[in-house]
């Protein structure tokens, strides 16, 4: 039924009813748009949907890039949203295929089946989102199977009366095949088992060099990496040296529990002091943040990218090892880039008139031919050829490459992972005053909502500031020093009490603001994170939590909220009054065995901060003070570091990585810093 239908019908209506049926009138035009839309849905669903599978993989491809030089929580949902959506997306379409084409005048629709199985074979930059997609391999292999099979049985049904348009839909399947294998395979080498199983494999390694005592060897090896790294012009060569020479880095740092130090820091460790010596009185030193940024970058691809396939690849094919496995990854890794240029030749030969094709399916069709192939030509641009740059046999050849990639693109100025770290104070939750604007209103009904339903979506608690360099500064100096008292406190609060004590110098500022960062990160990194927090540790955070709401409550006008300075200063002098009264109570107490674990489960948190801030405000010297403080955090820091379990910089690998994965990789790259693992350790 047509426009024309339904006036025809209104007419009928306004004859038969006088006018009196208006709704009626209404109606059927109405009706008659929606059917039309319905129709031209229905004629040109499969186009929509294959070209929007098709652009949401090259979304995919520029932002996947981007995730890790950015803790954005927006562009982590729409990556995470495009990642989620291309494979239904895909999957959906290759099931319409297989049941509803057969129109006469949409027969090269059957085409476009192995290009669904190439969408869902993903970017070489993105074969999972997140850890967890790692370890849902036999899923991935589950899905692979069946929509490969799906796609043989629309490729077998259709009919060619053209041999080069059939050989083309070959091997786009091929191809398709071959994509969809390599990030099926890729999980199966990035799961936790496979990184044990190779961080096994490098322990005996680590022993066998042990045992041979290379000592010189190693000396000469640990200098040299020191040496290139303070040097300017050779900062760019030590990259990409320590980018190859990665090894077992994210199966023996980024993924395991105990971190190991590196071997040949072990083997040099007597001399190794001395070059720190020299490594801390040049001002060149911070470059070591560009060794292990780097090092980040190869262990992100490693395990979210096909970059672990490629560099199977490398270690199989180059050394000319001739087998089974060898073959499979020669032809996921290099001879799937040359079946769609062929196949792209094969179309535009091949012939495509006559009422079986439509138009605008030709169209879509060299859409999708030439869409893969420049896809496929900037991933073996940007993926594929540093690679064989660095197994180039001239070292002069390699360099000149080298040099020229840098001029292009510097790999020193070049951001390669988030600048920022988390801040999280338990006093900011009170004191932090409302924003306006529509995006931070929006974010406070999402976060009341979420936290209604019990689910902590956006924690309006926690903020990111970017990492200064005072703050690089400091962390390195301070691990090049590497100090030897480990003091341990357990709340932030008497920090902030010092912070807002008095007004002082612009050194002694700069340290006060750089200690508060770091003890903002470390609360962020416990209470946030789970980072060697205890079911005990969080009841005492969360009673505390609640100690200092409701004398937050007590203090301030219920029409504003008080400032930070403002809160701590009240907070302090509460507790001096509450503690003359509570003293004479103490002392009449009886331990018991019961009676220490309910003191342990309600441990005055607030007034322990206070009495520690006493503490520290009888220090004269205000400077002195300061850099006790600073000292205590970076030991703290250091600590923390090699403890926070291999799932933790696992995961966070893939939004944008934590500066305390940076500094974990500085502790084994600067020397053996890291806790000598035992028999015992998990």
């Amino acid at each position: 039924m047509g426009w024309c239908g339904g006036f025809s019908k209104r007419d009928d209506a306004r004859r038969s009813g006088g006018g009196a049926n208006t709704g009626l009138i209404l109606t059927y035009p109405q009706c008659s748009f929606g059917h039309h839309v319905k129709e031209l849905w229905d004629e040109w669903e499969i186009q929509c949907l294959i070209l929007v599978s098709f652009f949401l993989q090259v979304f995919l491809f520029l932002a996947a890039s981007m995730r890790t030089r950015s803790a954005s929580t927006i562009l982590r949902f729409l990556l995470w949203l495009a990642y989620l959506s291309a494979d239904s997306i895909a999957v959906f379409v290759l099931g319409h295929l297989a049941v509803h084409v057969n129109g006469p005048q949409h027969q090269l629709m059957l085409f476009w089946a192995p290009f669904l199985l190439v969408h869902l074979g993903g970017q070489e930059n993105l074969t999972a989102f997140s850890k967890e997609d790692n370890d849902l391999w036999k899923r991935h292999l589950l899905n692979l199977v069946t929509q490969v099979v799906v796609a043989g049985y629309v490729i077998s049904t259709s009919s060619w009366t053209d041999h080069r348009l059939q050989a083309a839909v070959v091997l786009m399947f091929l191809c398709g095949c071959l994509k969809y294998t390599g990030r099926t395979f890729c999980p199966i080498l990035a799961r936790p088992r496979s990184l044990r199983a190779a961080s096994l494999h490098y322990l005996k390694f680590v022993l066998q060099e042990v045992q041979k005592g290379r000592v010189e060897e190693a000396k000469k090896y640990v200098k040299e990496r020191f040496e290139s790294t303070l040097d300017g012009k050779s900062s760019s060569k030590i990259i990409h040296t320590e980018a190859e020479n990665i090894g077992y880095i994210e199966s023996e740092v980024i993924s395991v529990d105990t971190p190991r130090n590196d071997v040949k820091c072990i083997l040099a460790a007597k001399d190794i002091p001395s070059m720190l010596k020299e490594f801390y009185d040049n001002p060149n030193r911070r470059r070591a943040y560009e060794i292990v940024g780097a090092q980040l970058v190869i262990c992100h691809q490693q395990l979210y990218t096909k970059n672990i396939l490629r560099r199977a690849f490398y270690l199989t094919i180059v050394p000319c090892h001739i087998s089974f496995r060898s073959l499979l990854i020669t032809l996921l890794v290099i001879v799937q880039y040359m079946f769609t240029p062929i196949a792209l030749v094969l179309f535009m030969c091949a012939e495509k008139g006559g009422q079986l094709h439509n138009r605008a399916d030709i169209i879509i069709s060299y859409i999708l031919l030439v869409g893969a192939i420049v896809l496929d030509v900037f991933a073996a641009t940007m993926y594929v050829c540093p690679y064989l740059i660095s197994k180039l046999p001239s070292e002069r050849t390699k360099s000149i490459i080298l040099w020229a990639v840098n001029s292009i693109r510097p790999l020193r100025g070049r951001k390669q992972r988030s600048q920022e770290v988390a801040q999280y104070s338990m006093i900011t939750k009170y004191t932090m005053q409302d924003t306006a604007g529509l995006l931070s209103s929006v974010h406070k009904w999402i976060s009341e909502c979420s936290n209604t339903c019990g689910v902590e979506l956006l924690d309006s608690t926690v903020t990111h500031i970017s990492i200064t360099e005072d703050l690089k500064e400091l962390v390195l100096d301070k691990l090049l020093e590497f100090g030897k008292v480990k003091e341990d406190w357990n709340f932030a609060s008497s920090r902030d009490i010092c912070y807002y004590s008095e007004d002082s110098t612009t050194e002694v500022n700069k340290k006060k603001k750089v200690s508060r960062e770091l003890s903002n990160y470390i609360m962020y990194l416990v209470f946030k994170c789970g980072v060697m927090l205890t079911v005990n540790s969080q009841l005492v955070h969360d009673r505390a939590l609640r100690e200092i709401g409701e004398k937050n409550y007590r203090q301030q006008d219920e029409q504003a909220k008080t400032s930070e300075k403002e809160a701590v200063k009240k907070f302090f002098e509460a507790n001096e009054q509450e503690q003359g009264a509570s003293m004479a109570n103490e002392e009449l107490k009886e331990l018991d065995l019961w009676q220490s674990i309910e003191e342990a489960l309600n441990y005055p948190v607030l007034p322990q901060a206070c009495q520690v801030a006493a503490e520290l405000f009888s220090i004269g010297n205000e400077a002195e003070r300061w850099n006790l403080i600073s000292e205590i955090w970076l030991e703290m820091l250091y600590y923390v570091a090699p403890r926070c379990g291999g799932a933790f910089h696992y995961e966070h690998l893939s939004t944008g990585g934590e500066f305390i994965t940076h500094v974990l990789l500085l502790m084994r790259f600067l020397g053996p810093f890291l806790p000598i693992p035992t028999a015992s350790a998990p």
